[in-house]
């Protein structure tokens, strides 16, 4: 496994556990011109009314339009990286603006991120909101994953009654620590100033399993998932997860054909099954 970002050290268990399960009934589409310009529109209608995006990605040289993506929330995202500025050094630039009724925050995020054998550094600093700097670290040493992160508020922009005695602020500082084997990684994060620990393990048991189990921790609350990702064939996968909460739900992904893909979603509350807390998504994907 190579070496993640400190915000990815959970990442792979994280991903099996939720990106499968969107309890909505979505479309997307997605196309690549031939110039290399991806376009994809997505489309949900979920408990809180409809949601559409509409996300373009497109990369010449050394240079990498990440996402830019608008909403119906009234959100605008932008993300440019600088690849190669020094070996293993990339650059980014990332700005989020919303309309007057969209209660988006405005920001301007700029970035560097660094990377070797031994591990990642990672840091940005907000122009708008601030500043607001993050850093953070994750090195490696012979499957050891070692690492750290902090969010300072240089409170700059505030106003004058503000700024007079607030100075730099610490907002949130974590650590984390795993190990990387030859098809598994165990890891452990912290956050909200160490008040929340949260613990992944992910093992890659043969191509086509995986299996995953994530743990949370706080003063509110323990909660833990279990889950495992199967393909059945070249066209069809199926997820499974049990969370410690009783609930119970399932994935079903069908491949049509490599431009067309089904996936079906269910959840059920095993500790209320009269109720309607039970959910189901549904998602059809184009690609051309």
């Amino acid at each position: 496994m190579s070496v993640s970002k400190y915000a990815d050290i959970l990442k792979q268990a994280t991903d099996l556990l939720s990106k499968q399960y969107k309890y909505d009934r979505s479309v997307e589409v997605k196309t690549t011109t031939a110039d290399g310009v991806t376009f994809k529109g997505t489309g949900a209608l979920g408990t809180k009314g409809f949601k559409a995006n509409l996300e373009a990605k497109f990369k010449h040289g050394n240079v990498s339009l990440e996402k830019l993506n608008i909403g119906t929330d009234g959100k605008l995202v932008g993300e440019l990286k600088l690849l190669g500025v020094a070996k293993g050094l990339d650059a980014t630039f990332e700005a989020t603006e919303g309309t007057a009724d969209s209660s988006v925050d405005s920001a301007a995020v700029f970035g560097l991120n660094f990377g070797q054998d031994w591990g990642t550094v990672t840091a940005s600093v907000d122009v708008i909101n601030g500043p607001v700097v993050n850093a953070d670290a994750l090195l490696k040493y012979q499957g050891l994953l070692v690492g750290g992160a902090v969010k300072i508020n240089t409170n700059l922009h505030g106003g004058a009654e503000d700024s007079k005695d607030a100075g730099l602020a610490v907002e949130d500082y974590g650590v984390a620590v795993g190990y990387d084997g030859a098809d598994f990684r165990v890891a452990a994060q912290t956050a909200n100033q160490l008040q929340k620990i949260k613990a992944g393990y992910y093992h890659q048991v043969s191509k086509a399993t995986a299996v995953a189990a994530a743990v949370s921790y706080d003063s509110k609350a323990v909660s833990a998932q279990i889950g495992a990702s199967y393909q059945l064939s070249a066209d069809t996968t199926v997820q499974g997860l049990v969370g410690s909460c009783g609930t119970v739900a399932g994935v079903y992904q069908q491949a049509f054909n490599p431009n067309v893909t089904f996936t079906a979603v269910a959840s059920v509350d095993t500790t209320d099954l009269a109720s309607n807390k039970h959910q189901l998504g549904l998602k059809v994907a184009f690609s051309a």
